[in-house]
């Protein structure tokens, strides 16, 4: 299974992803909550969900759009206020969800290149802060 079979699976799944990615965020980073609390959060699971497809994307194909997006997330983030401390809570929880809804699919392999893809993602959205503040 490579990571666009992996976001179809999670997609076409009957759990919603950001859904059991929340729970698990806010339990592994309780100080991360109150940035949410003027999110709708309905709306939120789905982006988190749809934000798979924007990591599987990137680092697939390194499409110039999709690095745009992210480099806009890790601005929106930093407006928000949301500490890089969080950001590692994010990237395992997000792992943690992943291995759950693929139960035994879910082996080293895939496990290291999501941790790749993630790592990608996220180093963007931190170059987008980086750049910003030289500016």
């Amino acid at each position: 299974m490579n990571l666009s079979d992996s976001v179809k699976q999670i997609l076409g799944a009957s759990e919603v992803f950001g859904e059991l990615f929340y729970d698990e965020f806010f339990r592994r980073c309780p100080e991360a909550e109150p940035f949410f609390g003027d999110a709708d959060m309905q709306r939120q699971v789905l982006v988190v969900t749809m934000t798979l497809t924007t990591v599987q994307q990137y680092h697939d194909g390194g499409y110039p759009a999709v690095e745009a997006y992210l480099k806009h997330l890790g601005l929106l983030h930093e407006r928000k206020g949301v500490p890089m401390e969080t950001y590692p809570h994010w990237r395992a929880a997000t792992l943690h969800t992943l291995a759950r809804m693929h139960g035994e699919e879910w082996n080293r392999k895939l496990s290291a290149e999501w941790g790749l893809a993630l790592d990608g993602s996220l180093r963007v959205m931190l170059h987008a802060i980086e750049d910003r503040g030289k500016g």
